[in-house]
């Protein structure tokens, strides 16, 4: 049976069935309505990576001890285990971080037993470091967050958040962060003078604690009726200073409380929150992948009214960063461009086409964006911004082959055919070009299908809607279709406005065709190498346009943000006091700023001071410094507020100026899409380079990057720490039995103090901590510590050790065992572009610098996701134009004529070009996205056309059945375009900033389409022509 008499087969069966067309129908309709009840919603399609953390804590040690000892032990260990893509590292001041990246769909849960298994069996590690804590890192999305502070002891904020951590958990939240809760202490404070009159090291206090406060099984007797267990354990400050430290010579007891101050603390290192100045928690409500966003921010909302009312006075419960409102805020703005372009769409059916007609293929719309809806539930996809974008450039796309198959069916119908007939006869004439078309556009999406990493993640939904949609349209065109056209055709024609507008329409449109359209057509062919000349030169004149710069580009342009970050660094060596001084002056600035800008303080949202880390993108640094601060800053929405984050930011920075003591200050709005920098310049070398030498080199690049104008907040991630205080052993200290290890041991406890036990109290770990007195920690204090030798001698440090002193690092970075720095900026788009800039970075010697050092360089951040998603796209179209023309040699079976069809790809490039010239939108990443989509709708376009010039050139010269062909399919051409067009309209036109990101896709689409419909009817036939002659030319030759 030939693939006609297949099709025509399958459609008369469904066509002359009663009821099975209706129950199709009815099943895509009920299908979609129930998945879009249940499908999950947020603002971007959910995305990361897959990988193990590794963290090792070493209190008191250096950057430079953890990269040495820890992180070279831990690195080679993990590097090579199967599935590994990537390891980095970062050794911070007392503690190593490292993240082991594995490929997509890897096991993870092999991973994680690996990985385990490979670091449990490292022998190397310093004896005073912590057990590994090794976790896989599970991906939740922040829903919103709550703020809870005031007027009142940091105690009773704790207890207040931990109750309401508690509550959402036990409500169905999966997961809630709290972040700024400082761990309980019991802090035992120990003074110089003690430990000398009672010849005791901190360590030995620490050992006798260890010893006193335990509880322990004792075993078992009468055959294990009863257990025996020792008690011990101490859970309060008052219990540790009853216990007994020494027996003295006149048997007196030396009590804890004799020899030092013990008391109830929080950990003084811990990171700490700051709302108005008074201490804060921030409660982070988070939700898997599984649940929906809208549905948790609704708990969280209700729940928030009876917690408000439940605070003690002087305590405040603030909720901001609500995920729910920019979700609902961009969903509404989609769903109404949607429906306005489906309203054009529709405008444009009942114009041209019999009401019946255009009533049934409209009907397809719904019913194919719904069974969509269906596959996404199943699938596991979700409604976001790209996956609605997706469908708003389906709804023009969806009735592409719904109308080639009406308008065709109408052409027998008028011709006098039985109305059934009619409409299986139109259906099954166009199956093998409409089945065809629907896979070069699937064809032409393939390269979306294939780019991987972040950038792939995110953009995975567009391919999947449009392909489903499509296929979903197909069934519901060849199986539902042609039945409910059959009847509508027995039914009398109806002499209603409606139809009278259309017969009217329809009256002109024939006029046009026949006689200005016509004329054109034959005119470009019978010139039709001018005609193709100056379709190149147009295309020439758009590259030249993008190459020249007067079109420019971006890789992803994030949406404009409501969230800004403030980052500081001090100069090494400032205390806590005076990181969060300058924290408290960035967030008096900050109002400072809004008030100059003429705007009232209601403006902000949300303002919240962080001592002892960095923040940014809803992320703090793994490590607390007390050198480090930030601010987090919520402005109303974007739509509701007449400045940009930019210029309050512009605004922040002048009012702010440069505070004493500030090393490096940032301020950046919040990124949305692929993770990275604008500017991320990688230089690493041997996994032995000295790390000074390459921080040298992170200076000298970025003083180089900030000549440039439009760079901001250059800074790179080998920052200086604590100055570091070198310790040798003396001879006289190695003659009177000290070791490297013990001095350091005793030092160390004096510095950082030591952790004498842990017990758990509540719900936490509470660690017992021995140090000495803060007021006896001063500049000279290192060089009177007492130390106690081997034999009980004590002496002073100075009496046995040299010392000398030398800058330290904040953090030290690895990229799979080669140690790297980081240098970053942030580019202004309206300034200056990323390409720009590396051009001329390699000019003013870039290269030069690294070479001579013999260091290597890359880009990362963007800079990467934009390489590799570049080559993606070149390796899917590729492999795209090739099922493209596979597709068309089966259907045209001919080697020629698909490169006929193929040929008016590039020429889409024109329109695309011109419509961003015109609006002042630069390209992105998403335009060439859109290129693929419209390299499909021109194919489909040019296979109905070049069809039917075939189908005339049987009984007609060639050239006359080029211009009767392209005569004969301009309505549907035309109507293809136009309902494309109208479904993507209203996008344009957007003004929120919401959806600034997305224009640029629908500018592609619009315009793109618009020119080369006309590229189409006067190019292809002009093409087929010169192919021709070609052909006749080889043939006299």
């Amino acid at each position: 049976m030939s693939r006609g008499l297949f099709f025509k087969s399958l459609i008369t069966l469904f066509a002359r069935h009663p009821t099975a067309p209706n129950l199709i129908l009815v099943l895509m309709i009920a299908c979609g309505i129930v998945a879009s009840t249940s499908i999950n919603r947020q603002f971007f399609p959910d995305f990361g990576l897959d990988y193990i953390t590794i963290s090792i804590a070493w209190p008191g040690a250096s950057a430079n001890d953890v990269d040495a000892t820890i992180v070279q032990a831990v690195e080679p260990s993990v590097r090579f285990l199967n599935g590994v893509k990537n390891v980095s590292s970062v050794s911070y001041e007392g503690l190593s971080s490292t993240t082991v990246e594995f490929f997509a769909d890897h096991d993870m849960q092999l991973a994680l037993s690996e990985v385990e298994s490979a670091v449990s069996q490292l022998q190397t590690l310093p004896s005073g470091s912590e057990r590994p804590l090794i976790k896989k890192v599970q991906r939740y999305e922040t829903v919103s967050k709550l703020v809870i502070w005031g007027e009142v002891p940091e105690g009773e904020i704790k207890k207040n958040a931990k109750l309401i951590r508690d509550q959402f958990l036990s409500l169905g939240v999966e997961n809630v962060t709290l972040r700024g809760l400082r761990k309980d202490l019991v802090l035992v404070e120990i003074s110089p003078d003690a430990i000398h009159k009672y010849k005791l090291s901190i360590d030995e206090i620490a050992d006798r604690l260890r010893m006193l406060s335990i509880d322990m099984p004792a075993g078992e007797i009468l055959g294990g009726q009863k257990q025996i267990r020792s008690v011990g354990q101490k859970t309060q400050a008052r219990e540790f200073k009853e216990l007994e430290i020494k027996s003295l010579p006149k048997g007196q007891k030396l009590l804890l409380k004799n020899l030092a101050k013990v008391s109830e603390s929080v950990e003084e290192d811990a990171v700490q929150y700051f709302r108005n100045g008074f201490p804060a928690i921030e409660i982070d409500i988070q939700r898997s992948t599984k649940t929906d966003a809208l549905k948790i921010s609704d708990l969280v909302k209700k729940e928030l009214i009876d917690l408000q009312r439940m605070m003690p006075p002087n305590v405040n419960l603030e909720e901001y960063d609500v995920k729910a409102e920019s979700i609902k805020e961009r969903i509404n703005l989609l769903i109404f461009n949607g429906v306005s372009g489906l309203l054009l769409v529709l405008v444009v059916l009942f114009l041209f086409m019999r009401f019946r007609v255009a009533l049934w293929i409209a009907v397809g719309i719904p019913a194919s964006l719904l069974a969509t809806i269906a596959m996404m539930q199943i699938s596991g996809q979700t409604i976001n911004m790209v996956s609605l974008f997706g469908m708003i450039m389906a709804i023009g796309i969806v009735v592409d082959d719904a109308i080639v198959v009406g308008e065709h069916a109408d052409y027998h119908s008028s011709s006098g055919l039985e109305p059934m007939d009619a409409a299986i006869l139109g259906a099954s004439n166009m199956a093998v070009p409409v089945i065809s078309s629907t896979l070069t556009t699937i064809a032409a999406f393939i390269p979306l299908f294939i780019i991987s990493g972040i950038m792939g993640q995110i953009i995975s939904a567009i391919p999947f809607v449009v392909v489903t949609v499509l296929i979903a349209s197909l069934l519901e065109c060849f199986l539902v279709l042609p039945f409910h056209l059959g009847n509508s055709f027995r039914k009398p024609e109806d002499t209603s406005f409606l139809t009278k507008v259309t017969n009217k329409t329809n009256k002109k449109f024939q006029e046009f065709k026949s006689d200005k359209f016509k004329f054109w057509v034959r005119t470009s062919v019978e010139n039709r190498y001018s005609t193709l000349a100056i379709s190149i030169s147009l295309f020439i004149l758009s590259l030249s346009l993008i190459i020249g710069g007067r079109v420019g580009y971006q890789f992803f342009p994030s949406p404009e943000p409501n969230m800004i970050y403030a980052n500081l660094k001090m100069l090494p060596g400032s205390s806590r006091a005076e990181t969060k001084a300058v924290v408290l002056r960035l967030e008096k600035s900050l109002l400072d700023a809004v008030v100059t800008m003429g705007h009232q303080p209601d403006a902000l949202k949300m303002s919240l001071g962080i001592v002892g880390a960095n923040v940014s993108n809803n992320k703090q640094s793994s490590s607390s410094t007390d050198v480090l601060g930030g601010v987090i800053v919520e402005l109303i929405s974007s739509d509701k507020r007449s400045f940009k984050s930019d210029e309050l930011i512009k605004e922040w920075r002048n009012q702010t100026g440069w505070p004493e003591g500030i090393d490096n200050l940032t301020f950046v709005g919040q990124r949305s899409g692929p993770p990275g920098g604008d500017l991320d310049i990688r230089i690493s070398g041997s996994s032995e380079i000295e790390t000074r030498r390459l921080k040298n080199i992170a200076i000298e690049v970025a003083d180089l990057t900030k000549r440039y104008p439009g760079i901001s907040n250059v800074d790179d991630d080998l920052p200086f720490g604590k100055p570091e205080i070198l310790v040798t052993v003396s001879e006289r200290g190695l003659s009177m039995g000290y070791s490297t290890s013990l001095v350091a041991r005793q030092v160390r406890s004096h510095i950082d103090g030591v952790i004498a036990t842990r017990f758990a109290r509540s719900d936490e770990e509470v660690n017992v901590k021995l140090k000495l007195e803060s007021k006896n920690i001063e500049n000279d204090f290192l060089q009177n510590i007492y130390l106690k030798s081997p034999d009980g001698t004590i002496s002073t440090l100075k009496t046995v050790v040299d010392l000398e002193q030398e800058s330290g690092f904040l953090r030290i970075k690895r990229e799979n065992g080669i140690k790297e720095v980081s240098i970053t900026a942030d580019i202004d788009e309206s300034v200056t572009r990323l390409d720009y800039i590396r051009d001329a970075l390699v000019k003013d010697g870039l290269n030069e610098i690294a070479d001579s050092n013999n260091l290597k360089l890359r880009y990362d951040g963007r800079a990467r996701e934009q390489k590799e998603t570049s080559e993606d796209m070149r390796k899917g179209a590729i492999l795209g134009l090739i099922l493209i023309y596979i597709i068309l040699a089966w259907v045209f079976s001919s080697y020629t004529r698909p490169l006929v069809v193929i040929s008016v790809i590039p020429f889409g490039l024109i329109g695309t070009v011109l419509g961003h010239l015109v609006l002042g939108f630069d390209l992105t990443i998403l335009s060439f996205f859109a290129i693929l989509g419209l390299s499909g709708i021109l194919i489909n376009d040019s296979i109905v056309l070049v069809r039917r010039i075939d189908e005339r050139a049987e009984h007609e010269s060639l050239e006359d059945a080029v211009v009767n062909g392209s005569c004969d399919r301009l309505r549907a051409v035309a109507l293809t375009s136009a309902t494309t067009i109208g479904g993507l309209t209203p996008l344009l036109f957007e003004k929120s900033l919401q959806a600034q990101f997305l224009i640029p896709m629908a500018i592609t689409m619009v315009f793109g389409i618009a020119f080369a419909t006309l590229i189409i009817l006067f190019i292809i036939p002009s093409l087929i022509l010169s192919v021709e002659d070609l052909k006749k030319v080889i043939s006299r030759s």
